[in-house]
């Protein structure tokens, strides 16, 4: 008799087993439930840290773009001041040697329009003379010649050594 009891005591407990049984399996589903979100939040977190790094490189990237256009603007119209003031001093050249060499042509055309009142003695000093300026004129004309050969080849090196 004492098993019976026993068993009736077990059995009777057993309804209250189902429940013990049950609330441990919505306790464990509950404590899996916590964890995916736990989990789910931390990936969360990854992911916006990830996109403030993303979004501050590409921020970075584009302030450094833009830094390096900057600069070449600024490099670029210095270069065009640059070659406008090299204009202006070209112009102001031009002009002082159109004056220069007009002075000369009237210093010509006066030599020449003198030779036929000259003696013979003073006719050959002023030959030499206008010999020794045409001397001076086409040395200077060949030293200028050379230079502008040299500035053309420096050009044309660098237009085709520039990267394409």
């Amino acid at each position: 008799m004492g098993h019976a009891v026993a068993l009736v005591e077990v059995v009777g407990m057993i309804p209250g087993l189902y429940s013990h049984i049950a609330a441990m399996a919505l306790g464990a589903a509950l404590a899996g439930l916590g964890a995916w979100q736990v989990q789910a939040l931390r990936y969360d977190a990854r992911i916006a840290d990830m996109q403030q790094a993303h979004a501050q490189a590409s921020a970075d990237a584009a302030q450094k773009a833009m830094d390096a256009t900057i600069k070449m603007q600024r490099t670029k119209d210095a270069a065009i001041q640059q070659a406008e003031t090299r204009a202006a001093q070209n112009a102001a050249a031009a002009a002082a040697a159109r004056r220069t060499a007009d002075g000369l042509r009237d210093t010509l055309y006066a030599f020449r329009a003198s030779l036929p009142s000259l003696a013979q003695p003073a006719a050959a000093v002023a030959a030499d003379t206008a010999a020794e300026l045409f001397g001076h004129c086409a040395g200077a004309l060949t030293d200028l010649a050379i230079k502008a050969d040299a500035h053309a080849s420096d050009s044309l090196m660098l237009q085709q050594a520039w990267p394409r």
